[in-house]
Formats: C-alpha cells, structure tokens, sequence
C-alpha cells in the first residue's frame, strides 16, 4: 500500500495563492465596472426597453471576446513584430464565459444607475 506524504504547508506559497485569487477576483470586477460605465455613459435615456438596450449588451460581449481572444494567443516575434500564431481555444472560451457574465451585469446596471460618469473625451465634468 503506497502511502501518501501530505505537502508541507508553506506560508510564501500560501500567501502567493491568495494574492493570486485576489487578482482574479479584481480582473471579473473590472469587467463589471467597465461594462457598466461605457453603457452608462453611452445611453440615450434611464431604462430604455430592452430591444434598445441589446446594442450595448452586443458591445460588452465583443470586448470581453476580444480580450479573451488576445489573452488566449500564443505570440511570436518581439515589438513591432509580434503577431498570433496560435490561440489556446479551450483557455479562450473559459475566459470568455468567465468574463461574460460579470459584463452583462455590469451592462445592466449601467442601463439603470443613476450615477454620472465622466463622458470619456470631455474635461469638464459636474456632479
């Protein structure tokens, strides 16, 4: 019978799993808070009907694509001449739908807050 020696604990190791769970963590939030700020400041009017709304939905999911998609690529070459030779699909596809859903919430919420955000290329700004 083989007998199993438990991993020692290790506090760095620990700590560095923490650290990393905490980054993930805040990657999902900055989904749900860029979604929601670039549907609020791009909406024509509080809660419009969903048949309007759907173009910003459209939007959030194409950027979460998109960063799935870039974050799944295997680069080669370096500075300017970088370019995608390959792309994890599998690694892709769970970023997407990780990152998806943390995005149409942030949608929704951006369709209905009643914050003011910043329009993204004016200067002034009043509260």
């Amino acid at each position: 019978m083989a007998s199993h020696m438990p991993h020692e604990f290790s506090w760095p190791q620990a700590l560095w799993g923490i650290a990393i769970l905490y980054v993930k963590f805040g990657i999902i939030y900055v989904s749900y808070l860029f979604s929601k700020i670039f549907v609020a400041q791009n909406r024509k009017e509080k809660s419009p009907p969903f048949y309007k709304q759907i173009g910003g939905y459209c939007y959030c999911l194409v950027g979460v694509l998109i960063v799935a998609y870039l974050s799944a690529a295997i680069y080669e070459g370096d500075g300017e001449d970088s370019h995608i030779v390959a792309v994890h699909t599998r690694t892709g596809l769970i970023r997407f739908l990780v990152l998806a859903l943390p995005a149409l919430f942030g949608a929704r919420e951006g369709f209905i807050t009643n914050e003011k955000f910043p329009p993204g290329r004016s200067d002034s700004y009043e509260m």
